[in-house]
């Protein structure tokens, strides 16, 4: 029975799973009591079903994180199709005839110093590409934003800086000072104005009167971002632009996307070996749980047996169990999972690369599905071990 103590009459109720549970047909009900009946069971199934769920959803979710970076760093933010590397500083009358010498190869462009820096705070130091431009028209060329939010360019001796260089920097917030260095022009101490998202390689961004203030002068535009006209073969239009006096290297956005989408496919063999390894724990978990319910309760399933179940009766009194088990391990896995996954997301820090915790709505179903899978393949083994049950040498059996 089920009690339950009504505060407001201080009176004690019994309820019988006839009454408590009146949708359910009897079997069902004796499934539930046996259910509620074993509570070390229940909490061996929950942890034991519970983790490898949790795993699995992890390992899903690994890939779905690691199969974003590509998506959202090369068609949500980088927009441009070129980054050129100058041989000359780009003036205005520069820039006019660079077009025009590119022709109909370049659709619009962008001129703006880019280069390596070291970027320090307190105590730690990393190196990110400094790029110093007054920010009109960035975003055709690139989408600086925070979530939905777009990123206010800097201003006079501020910066903004992608978030994964505010983490590897030891957690830099808005309003603290940094120390940009260059190679070959010198030293800049700036504000943090902003952060903005980025997933491969670390940036900062300042305007040239931040250079102007503290160096007497801003540095030489070597470096342009440029589009392909709509329907231009790129790589056609690259070869084009190679040969335009002036012009050092190309790289193409195309290619970089391509080497990063490769560098991360190789990483879902990883994710394969988890997903493999929590299903064959699940398997033996439950296979393990199984058995042991079984031998428990062998002289109870023969009597059930002796009182006419059939052989199908019989297993489903036993494997009913196990799904409803298996479905309150999965769903409690599922939010285990949601953590450890957040967890394994958070210890992989990298210089190169930002990795955001994300999990799919198809990983949840995928991690339950896999889940009944092998909670099914247990039920179809250990089905020959009821069916093969002595009826009367368990009923004479000491317990």
């Amino acid at each position: 029975p089920f009690f339950f103590n009504d505060t407001a009459t201080t009176e004690i109720y019994t309820l019988s799973l006839h009454d408590a549970l009146p949708i359910l047909n009897f079997m069902q009900k004796v499934s539930a009591r046996n259910i509620l009946r074993y509570k070390k069971r229940i909490f061996m199934m929950l942890l034991g079903v519970g983790g490898c769920t949790a795993l699995i959803l992890t390992a899903l979710g690994l890939n779905d994180t690691i199969q974003s970076v590509v998506k959202q760093q090369y068609d949500d933010i980088v927009l441009y199709d070129y980054e050129l590397s100058l041989a000359y500083d780009m003036t205005p009358e520069e820039q006019d005839i660079f077009l025009s010498d590119c022709g109909d190869n370049v659709y619009r462009a962008m001129f703006m110093y880019r280069g390596q820096a070291e970027i320090s705070s307190d105590t730690v130091t990393k190196r990110a590409t400094l790029t110093v431009s007054d920010g009109k028209g960035l975003e055709r060329f690139i989408w600086l934003h925070d979530g939905k939010d777009e990123v206010e360019y800097p201003g006079l001796n501020e910066a903004i800086i992608n978030h994964n260089l505010a983490r590897m920097l030891g957690g830099v917030e808005i309003g603290d000072e940094m120390s940009i260095m260059t190679s070959d022009m010198g030293e800049l101490t700036v504000t943090v104005s902003g952060f903005f998202d980025n997933y491969v390689d670390s940036y900062i961004y300042i305007s040239p009167e931040t250079c102007e203030a503290q160096w007497g002068y801003a540095p030489e535009a070597k470096s342009a971002l440029a589009n392909a006209p709509d329907g231009a073969d790129i790589n056609d239009c690259a070869t084009e632009i190679a040969k335009v006096d002036g012009v050092r290297t190309i790289s193409l956005s195309v290619d970089a996307r391509d080497r990063m989408s490769n560098m991360m496919n190789g990483l879902l063999i990883v994710v394969a070996a988890i997903i493999l390894c929590a299903g064959l724990l699940a398997l033996i978990v439950l296979y393990n749980l199984t058995n042991i319910n079984i031998a428990e309760r062998i002289r109870e399933i023969a009597t059930l047996k002796v009182l006419g179940f059939y052989p199908r009766e019989a297993a489903d009194y036993v494997f009913r169990e196990n799904l409803v088990l298996t479905g309150l391990g999965a769903v409690f896995g599922l939010l285990l999972g949601v953590g450890l996954h957040a967890f394994v997301i958070g210890a992989i820090k990298v210089d190169m690369m930002y990795l955001e915790p994300r999990i799919s709505a198809v990983s949840y179903i995928v991690s339950i599905l896999i889940t009944f899978v092998f909670a099914m393949i247990v039920n179809v083994a250990m089905r020959r071990k009821i069916d093969g049950i002595d009826m009367a040498g368990a009923l004479k059996s000491v317990e």
